[in-house]
């Protein structure tokens, strides 16, 4: 542990400690990149609690494979009606991540680096140096490097065309009693039997092992609610659609994560933003960990090639913002409710062409597949005041 007011220069500093800037350390060092280089971590959390989950949709082995605590490949979306749709994912699955397997997975190993330093701290300023270096600063002590990787986020400052809705939500495990009746290996996706007062809502139901269930309330909004608006909403969701009145709450998380068209800047000098700080973030659905995963995989292919983490192509590409964009847009203008557009892509669109939409992977002929399924009228004027 370094102590504070000892000042010292690190080749690498990551501001924030979280899922961008553990995967990077974490997989540089793995991958011998990082292997000369002195490295320090600032983060004010000692990262010893379950305080995230991480869920997304894979098609392939991904780098964090072995800490998965479930997978499924069985997928359903509920309509606002009630109507299910069986979705059809190909070789997609749907994985997940608890951030306290994440955290001592990869903690556990760097901590045994003697080229990592861990500061426990808040970060107060960050500054950027074009040609000398960059300085974070924390708690009163600054601490230089040739390169910040900065995963902090902060709202930016918007202009009046650009959009900025929170995706928050509450989440509980609960435990049922063993003669329930939810299909211990199908999840729902995005179950809107729900009221749409507040905006956006959906459920995730995701049954983990034993009876446990993970029921997820979701808005996708500009305001947050009060919490006892969630746990209303969800206690109300279990008892009329999953029929069980008698239930544990085992654990319980709050999140809230942005969905904005705002055009982060990955390279500041000598910093690199990571994570959502970064515009890893997906506008149109708020998935972010196979995001990070991708830069990633970008700054250290850059590395190899040019001892710098400096890439070019967009982790997000500029198609799917535009998509992105005119998305939020829609969804703004609440003409086209969030439930029904949802509804309409997952019934009329293949989920496994969705999922690559979603993931900003998919061909231009998916993407005319994914357009041709909402209602095209809502879309000109956001599409075309957003190019």
């Amino acid at each position: 542990m370094l102590p504070l007011g000892v000042s010292t220069h690190y080749d690498i500093i990551f501001t924030g400690g979280g899922a961008a800037a553990l995967s990077l350390a974490y997989r540089g060092m793995q991958s011998g990149i990082f292997a000369n280089k002195q490295l320090l971590i600032i983060e004010p959390s000692a990262k010893t609690s379950n305080d995230k989950t991480w869920c997304f949709w894979e098609e392939q082995a991904g780098p964090f494979e072995d800490i998965l605590f479930k997978r499924w490949a069985h997928m359903k979306v509920y309509g606002n009606n009630g109507r299910e749709i069986v979705l059809q994912p190909g070789s997609f699955e749907y994985k997940m991540i608890r951030s306290i397997d994440f955290y001592e997975h990869t903690l556990n190993y760097l901590k045994q680096q003697t080229n990592i330093t861990f500061l426990q701290a808040s970060v107060d300023e960050i500054n950027a140096n074009k040609v000398g270096k960059a300085v974070a600063h924390a708690e009163g002590v600054g601490y230089s490097a040739d390169t910040i990787f900065n995963s902090i986020f902060k709202k930016p400052h918007l202009q009046s065309d650009q959009n900025y809705f929170i995706q928050h939500f509450l989440g509980e495990i609960i435990q049922l009693p063993a003669n329930n009746h939810i299909d211990p290996e199908a999840i729902h996706l995005m179950d809107f039997r729900t009221s749409q007062e507040h905006g956006t809502a959906f459920f995730y139901v995701l049954p983990l092992h034993n009876n446990q269930v993970l029921v997820e309330y979701t808005l996708f909004t500009k305001q947050v609610l009060d919490r006892t608006a969630y746990k209303t909403a969800i206690k109300a969701f279990i008892q009329e659609h999953l029929m069980v009145s008698d239930y544990e709450v085992l654990e319980e998380e709050y999140g809230e994560i942005p969905m904005t068209d705002f055009p982060f800047q990955r390279f500041d000098g000598r910093v690199v933003n990571i994570g959502s700080a970064g515009g890893d973030t997906r506008g149109s659905s708020g998935y972010t960990f196979s995001n990070i995963q991708r830069t990633v995989s970008a700054i250290l292919q850059a590395y190899r090639k040019t001892g710098q983490p400096v890439f070019q192509k967009p982790t997000i590409s500029k198609k799917h913002q535009l998509y992105d964009k005119t998305l939020l847009r829609v969804l703004n203008n609440n003409q086209y409710q969030g439930h029904e557009m949802f509804t309409d892509l997952f019934t009329k669109a293949p989920a496994h062409k969705v999922f690559r939409f979603l993931d900003g992977t998919s061909t231009l002929i998916e993407d005319t597949a994914i357009m041709t399924s909402l209602k095209s009228k809502h879309f000109i004027f956001p599409f075309i005041n957003s190019i």
